[in-house]
């Protein structure tokens, strides 16, 4: 029996290490836990580093291809302060929607014009407004896109002839010749599409026997139905 002691002191042991043992296996873990922790942070941000260099290289990419103005690009800066993270600033770029959301934003604390909006959203080329998409800006009506100038008088019907020069081209058509409207009075720019019918207030900046010059505009409303034109000229039906 006391050869047996030898083998039961070593499975106490086993079972009850020493202090010294203990101490040792857990500074062990401890190290291994912080040594996985670190190379987690580190190599998360070598990721973000990697990202905003393909982001900062496709952003300059895309500028120089749009060949974007300083006072252009200062828009996308004040843009950019909006997002959560600077490795999508080349979306402001690419992705339509975020670019209406930054916008939008800004719109809202008065940083930036809905006039300059715009210009930059049509230089971008961003999609025009489709028979399925809800209208954003006049600037994006296609030529020869039906609509109607509506004022205190009614609504006429026109179409449009330029929306990418400085002042919205639109002719009224031909039994609406006699409609003469005055500089700097207010009108309403109406339109259907898929969606519906909306209207945007625009100015007149001039009129030259059919073809009125308006000012842009941007942040349609939609009609409701039934609520649409006082003397009930129907507005042809636009879009792809």
């Amino acid at each position: 029996m006391n050869g047996l002691n030898p083998l039961f002191e070593g499975i106490r042991a086993a079972f009850h290490p020493s202090p010294f043992r203990v101490a040792t296996t857990i500074a062990l873990i401890c190290s291994l836990v912080v040594g996985l922790a670190i190379f987690s942070v580190l190599e998360a941000r070598r990721m973000r580093g990697r990202k905003k260099l393909r982001s900062d290289a496709r952003y300059t990419e895309l500028r120089e291809r749009h060949q974007l103005l300083p006072s252009e690009e200062n828009i996308l800066g004040l843009m950019v302060a909006t997002l959560s993270s600077m490795n999508r600033r080349h979306l402001l770029l690419t992705n339509r929607g975020l670019f209406n959301v930054c916008a939008q934003k800004l719109q809202k604390k008065g940083e930036i014009s809905t006039a300059d909006i715009s210009e930059l959203r049509v230089k971008l080329g961003f999609p025009e407004e489709g028979k399925y998409r809800i209208p954003v800006s006049t600037l994006s009506l296609p030529s020869g896109y039906p609509v109607a100038v509506r004022d205190r008088r009614g609504l006429f019907q026109a179409h449009v002839l330029d929306a990418r020069s400085p002042a919205l081209k639109v002719r009224v058509n031909a039994d609406e010749a006699s409609a003469l409207f005055l500089p700097d009075s207010e009108v309403d720019i109406v339109y259907r599409n898929r969606r519906g019918s909306f209207v945007m207030h625009s100015v007149v900046l001039a009129q030259d026997g059919k073809l009125l010059s308006l000012s842009h505009s941007a942040g349609a409303a939609r009609i409701k139905r039934g609520n649409l034109f006082p003397n009930r000229i129907e507005v042809p039906l636009g879009g792809d």
